[in-house]
């Protein structure tokens, strides 16, 4: 059976979009949590005493899975984990004002990691499928 397609020959290559998605939102969130933790430790150093508490705790933890997606190890661990913390932020960000671009932002997100879950990481990535 064919199926339709425009470019039918661009289904040989299906596992580049996983890994496209893995790269571009370990980046995004790691700049997010880079932006976060550098807001909330000011001009102390990255590993003091005040990164490990509170919420830079947490940003440090985000860093850390959005360098899991970039570099494909652990990839469906680190895409819950960037769900929960994208969550985190969209519960934080509730109580002040949110543009519907904000809004728009997060849900891509949860969709993406959401599907890097089901769909595992694609190219050039440490995890292998069993």
């Amino acid at each position: 059976m064919h199926t339709l397609s425009v470019f039918p020959t661009l289904l040989d290559y299906a596992q580049i979009s996983p890994l496209i998605l893995r790269v571009a939102l370990g980046l995004i969130i790691g700049l997010m949590a880079h932006h976060s933790l550098r807001a909330k430790l000011g001009g102390a150093p990255l590993f003091s005493p005040a990164t490990f508490r509170g919420e830079a705790v947490v940003h440090l933890l985000e860093f850390v899975a959005a360098l899991l997606l970039v570099i494909g190890l652990f990839t469906q661990l680190a895409a819950l984990a960037v769900i929960i913390f994208v969550t985190l932020r969209w519960n934080a960000a509730k109580k002040s004002f949110m543009s519907f671009d904000q809004q728009a932002l997060f849900i891509l997100m949860k969709v993406v990691a959401l599907s890097l879950m089901f769909f595992g990481a694609g190219f050039f990535a440490f995890d292998l499928p069993l």
